[in-house]
């Protein structure tokens, strides 16, 4: 009889780790990080739901993009630029220059390429890869060192048109 209660408690507590197992693996968060797709550098620079251009956060703002096309450009524009405390509290302040120096490639029929240089080199494009300081630079030229959000974005559009003349 002992015999017969001891391998009845045990197929009881068998079953009973089965079913809690089960239990377990339905109730925790998947962990797909395998089986996801790589994540394009496209779908890194649209976030969704968001309007082109418009920074709102920080994190809103593109860590590569290009705009044009450098072939057949009049001009080639390069803009590096890095995340810094000011920035990063009022992302605006960068984002106005980059907006605008978009704006201005769109209107003339240059091409613009905007790389964070925070982004590792091996983690950007091809094209971004020889993007290392920041500032502006126009067909080679450097027009606007340094951190962008510390300058009005007139006076960043300024520098552009007068080194494109």
């Amino acid at each position: 009889m002992n015999r017969l209660f001891v391998g009845f408690a045990l197929a009881v507590l068998i079953v009973a780790l089965v079913f809690i197992n089960q239990g377990v693996k339905k109730s925790g968060t998947p962990d797909h990080d395998e089986d996801a797709p790589p994540r394009t550098a496209a779908a890194a620079q649209k976030p969704a739901g968001k309007v082109p251009g418009m920074a709102t956060t920080a994190t809103d703002l593109p860590a590569e993009q290009t705009v044009g096309d450098p072939a057949s450009a009049k001009h080639k524009i390069v803009v590096g630029w890095s995340y810094n405390e000011a920035n990063q509290q009022k992302p605006e302040t960068l984002a106005a220059p980059l907006r605008a120096i978009r704006n201005y490639a769109q209107k003339t029929g240059s091409s613009v390429v905007i790389v964070n240089t925070d982004v590792p080199v091996s983690d950007r494009s091809p094209a971004a890869r020889s993007i290392t300081e920041n500032g502006v630079f126009v067909d080679g030229k450097s027009v606007v060192s340094g951190d962008l959000s510390a300058k009005p974005a007139q006076e960043v559009v300024g520098a552009v048109q007068a080194a494109a003349r």
